[in-house]
């Protein structure tokens, strides 16, 4: 219905090169991952150049040793504001350190099952953040959603304590991101401009693969329409302004909930996609044609030859087998193809969609104009620019230009007044 390219803010033509920090491809988007946030107090711009300065390139144990010894850094100096009365400079602190133990974590995924690193650093980036949150201008709670038998735990971010009822957005993991990284993402953003926030961990992300084991399920509509049953619990939301924001493969999640659950006001995919079949890692043609044919042996040695000297590539495979819950790389893989849109999927989304797709993303290329292709709902498919900096996946880096995109495209679609919001 409305396809565009995002309004380029400057002049220049040509090949971008967002390689500033490392040659590593993976190293370098995480670090660009890791800097973006100081948006919203997720990083201070010199810690992360230091950080990435000492460490060498493809180096998985130096980039966890540096990014803890920062987080730890930090961490101390919120206590100290704290103690001394500081609380704006505590959270500040607390907010960063949260961040940069995230990232202190992200590669330990050769055996995150029984890596004493994960839970420790995970746990490090939740303390910090729970921390900081209590220090909000807003109410900030700890949540238990009703999930079957289980409980999806999370956060409950308000604007205010005045009850009224207000537009929510409910955040979405993606296949590596945790709760509380949402925060940086949008949840900040979303406060600001007069919605609640919803943060909570789904099966395969946060506490639930971390501490329950429970692995990722394609089927996101049994897990989104609790979240959503808990949200219409809340006097604070406004029922009929609900919006869900997928971020990365939560694009996936947030798109297949929408086509089962009709209660969204809009959904907000950051990026649109159809299917995650073999995208992380993207893998040859002759390579998934073996693993779809249960030619294990065979691909077992290729995958292996590929993890070698390929930073990205062994992360993703490795992270794929412990978030899926499989017990090797070719199974991940197979399992993935669970995890895609089918054409009646996207004709029955009824809800206004925001698809959002990086011009430097190879890895989901072409998926969200497929997706554009197929609704019947109302949609805008923004294609954000290399030469504004919002090139690459999730666009990161260009937080405020992801932001205004976003909350631009959601103020006119629900009939927002953003002058009266708060």
């Amino acid at each position: 219905m409305d396809t565009q390219q995002a309004h380029s803010t400057t002049s220049q033509k040509g090949v971008f090169d967002t390689n500033f920090f490392f040659k590593d491809t993976s190293f370098n988007f995480e670090t660009l991952r890791a800097v973006g946030f100081a948006v919203d107090n997720g990083a201070d711009l010199n810690e992360v150049l230091l950080t990435v300065a000492a460490i060498p390139e493809g180096d998985e144990e130096a980039w966890m040793k540096e990014w803890k010894a920062t987080a730890d850094r930090i961490y101390e100096r919120g206590k100290y504001s704290f103690e001394h009365g500081d609380k704006i400079s505590a959270r500040e602190a607390f907010l960063r350190a949260s961040a940069y133990y995230r990232s202190a974590e992200f590669y330990r995924r050769k055996d995150p099952i029984y890596d004493s690193h994960v839970p420790e650093l995970f746990g490090l980036s939740r303390e910090a953040f729970v921390k900081a949150g209590k220090l909000l201008d807003g109410p900030f709670e700890e949540i238990s959603i009703p999930y079957g038998k289980d409980k999806l735990p999370g956060y409950l971010l308000l604007v205010d304590d005045s009850g009224k009822p207000r537009p929510t957005l409910i955040y979405t993991n993606g296949f590596d991101s945790t709760t509380e990284e949402g925060y940086y993402v949008i949840g900040a953003a979303a406060l600001r401009r007069g919605f609640n926030v919803i943060l909570y961990d789904g099966p395969g992300t946060g506490r639930m693969i971390r501490e329950k084991k429970v692995p990722f399920r394609p089927d996101w509509e049994a897990v989104l329409g609790p979240v959503m049953d808990y949200a219409e619990t809340l006097p604070e939301v406004d029922k009929s302004k609900i919006v869900l924001f997928g971020y990365s493969m939560g694009g996936y999640l947030c798109a297949r909930t929408a086509a089962f659950d009709h209660r969204p006001a809009a959904i907000v995919l950051d990026d649109g996609m159809t299917s995650f079949f073999a995208t992380y890692p993207p893998l040859p043609k002759f390579l998934v044609d073996w693993i779809k044919a249960g030619f294990d042996e065979q691909a077992i040695p290729v995958l292996e030859w590929m993890k070698k000297d390929d930073t990205y590539t062994r992360w993703a495979l490795q992270n794929g087998v412990w978030v899926f819950g499989t017990s090797n790389e070719p199974e991940y893989i197979r399992k993935s193809e669970q995890f895609a849109l089918t054409t009646e999927d996207m004709h029955n989304i009824k809800s206004p969609a925001l698809i959002l797709e990086g011009e430097n993303d190879l890895v989901f290329k072409g998926q969200a104009s497929e997706l554009a292709s197929e609704l019947k709902a109302p949609y805008k498919h923004v294609v954000m620019k290399n030469a504004d900096g919002a090139g690459e996946h999730c666009h990161m880096g260009a937080m405020r230009l992801l932001h205004q995109t976003i909350f631009d495209w959601l103020h006119t679609t629900m009939g927002i007044d953003s002058n009266a919001s708060h």
